[in-house]
């Protein structure tokens, strides 16, 4: 699963999560739009899933296509010019 996907999920369950816990816990008010946000929150995690899968998500950690390795073998191109750039004192 991709950072982005995770972090997304991560956030989006706990904001729900602790909407939820106020409503319970600390008897905070629940309006019709809070309760729809919160639903739409959960849905986004559970397309957000589906997304991924459908897609066939790697979990090797490989490059999929040659654009994306292309644009590592770039960057690290690009990482190792400003390494030398700097033992040159530029």
């Amino acid at each position: 699963m991709p950072v982005s996907v995770a972090y997304a999920i991560w956030s989006g369950v706990g904001t729900a999560a602790i909407a939820v816990i106020g409503y319970m816990y600390f008897h905070e008010s629940m309006t019709l739009v809070k309760a729809v946000s919160i639903a739409l929150i959960i849905l986004g995690v559970i397309g957000l899933n589906l997304g991924d899968r459908a897609h066939g998500a790697r979990s090797s950690g490989e490059p999929s296509d040659i654009s994306e390795k292309k644009i590592q073998t770039e960057l690290a191109a690009g990482i190792s010019e400003l390494a030398d750039e700097r033992g040159k004192g530029i």
